[in-house]
């Protein structure tokens, strides 16, 4: 379905920002959460901005999805960003940006040169799950943003 084309109106916008295909399969174990609310209309966007893109977009249009370039996103509003990996002018999103960095090969990308912006810590929230202890070796001023909520999933019961 074109990204500018919908039959019921929404009242939220999420953004899912999708780096690699690696990050799009850990978007798809959150995304379901959202997929059964028809109140919610999900966006994707890839930034472009890690050498693991190729394939990307050919991943996403298998799984019948089209891409919002990310240009267009940044202008685009949204009640909710959601990351699943690191990279790109993260910083420029304007919706509040939920960012689950854990994979099934553990946690990556907690040192301030991934979590701030010119001094900045760019996510507000950082999700990680009870496998992840320590945010404060890598980066001491994402400690207030880092939350540890388990792993989310389709499973996860949706709370409104």
């Amino acid at each position: 379905m074109s990204v500018d084309w919908s039959t019921v109106r929404t009242e939220r916008t999420v953004l899912a920002i999708v780096h690699n295909t690696t990050a799009a399969t850990r978007l798809f174990d959150i995304l379901p959460l959202f997929a059964t609310d028809p109140r919610v209309q999900t966006i994707f966007t890839c930034p472009g901005s890690t050498a693991f893109t190729n394939g990307t977009h050919e991943y996403l249009a298998r799984a019948g999805i089209d891409v919002l370039p990310w240009a267009e996103a940044l202008d685009r509003p949204a009640d909710l960003a959601i990351a699943a990996s690191y990279g790109g002018d993260l910083h420029e999103v304007k919706a509040p940006l939920y960012l689950d960095s854990e994979g099934r090969a553990g946690v990556f990308g907690l040192s301030a040169d991934w979590l701030t912006h010119e001094g900045r810590v760019v996510p507000p929230v950082i999700v990680l799950s009870s496998r992840a202890t320590r945010v404060s070796t890598g980066c001491w001023r994402a400690c207030r943003c880092a939350r540890r909520t388990g792993r989310p999933s389709a499973s996860t019961p949706a709370r409104s």
